[in-house]
C-alpha cells in the first residue's frame, strides 16, 4: 500500500482555531488597526497596569503615551507607512511600544523568532526587504559577524535594562553590559531614537488590510 504524504502550512491547516469557540470561526475580523484596538479596550481603564517589568508597572495611559512619543520618534528616524522592519528581540516593553508604533505609522513588522539560526534570520529579512533592523542587545554578540549580510542600512538595539527600575537597572549596568558597536550611523541605541520623538508626533495610518507578518523559525507563515 502506497501512501502519500503532502506538506502543508500552518496558514492553511490554521491549527489556533481549535483554541476558539464554534460560532467564532469564520466571523469576519473587526476592521481596525492593532492600536485601534488597545484604545478602545483600555478607554476606561487608564489607570490600570498594562505592564509589569520586575515589578516596575506601566499604566494603559502610559503605555499610549510611549507608543504616540515611539512613532514620533520612528517617523523622525525615516520609517514611514507600507516599510518593512524586521524584529529579533524579545517581549520587552520597548518591544510592545515599537509594535504599536509600527502599526500607528502603517509600517509592517517582520517578526524572527530571536532562537532562529543566524543564515535563516538573514534569510527572512532579506525576503522582507527590511531596511531597518531592531534588535535586542542581549542577543547581538550572536548576530555581530553577520551584521552587515541583513541588507538593512541602519539598526536599532534595544538595551534589556531600559525599563528595569532604577536601582535594579544601576546593578545590571554595573556588572556589565553586552559589547555593542554603536556608532551613530548604522548602529543606534534604541533610548536614542526614542529622544528623537520628543516633542513631536506623528499622524496615524487608517486600518488597512494585510498590514503585518509574522514568521516563525520554520517555513510557517502568517499575514494578519
Amino acid at each position: 500500500m502506497t501512501t502519500k504524504t503532502e506538506t502543508r502550512y500552518a496558514s492553511q491547516l490554521k491549527p489556533w482555531l481549535k483554541h476558539f469557540p464554534k460560532e467564532n470561526i469564520g466571523k469576519p475580523l473587526p476592521a481596525c488597526t492593532l492600536l485601534d484596538r488597545l484604545k478602545d479596550t483600555c478607554k476606561n481603564s487608564l489607570d490600570v497596569a498594562a505592564i509589569e517589568y520586575y515589578g516596575k508597572q506601566t499604566t494603559y495611559g502610559e503605555m499610549l503615551a510611549n507608543i504616540d512619543l515611539y512613532a514620533a520618534a520612528l517617523h523622525e528616524f525615516g520609517i514611514k507607512a507600507g516599510d518593512y522592519v524586521t524584529l529579533i528581540t524579545v517581549v520587552l516593553p520597548e518591544t510592545m511600544y515599537t509594535v504599536y508604533a509600527l502599526n500607528k505609522l502603517g509600517a509592517v513588522c517582520n517578526f524572527v523568532d530571536p532562537r532562529t539560526d543566524v543564515p535563516h534570520s538573514v534569510e527572512f529579512t532579506l525576503k522582507a526587504k527590511s531596511d531597518v533592523l531592531i534588535i535586542v542587545d542581549a542577543i547581538y554578540d550572536k548576530y555581530a559577524e553577520a551584521i552587515d549580510d541583513f541588507g538593512c542600512s541602519r539598526v536599532i538595539v534595544q538595551d534589556v535594562t531600559d525599563s528595569l527600575p532604577t536601582f535594579k537597572r544601576i546593578v545590571k549596568r554595573m556588572t556589565g553590559s553586552p559589547a555593542v558597536p554603536y556608532d551613530g550611523k548604522k548602529i543606534f541605541r534604541n533610548r536614542d531614537v526614542v529622544a528623537l520623538g520628543k516633542g513631536k508626533s506623528a499622524d496615524e495610518e487608517r486600518y488597512r488590510f494585510n498590514t503585518g507578518y509574522c514568521r516563525s523559525g520554520g517555513k510557517a507563515r502568517w499575514r494578519i
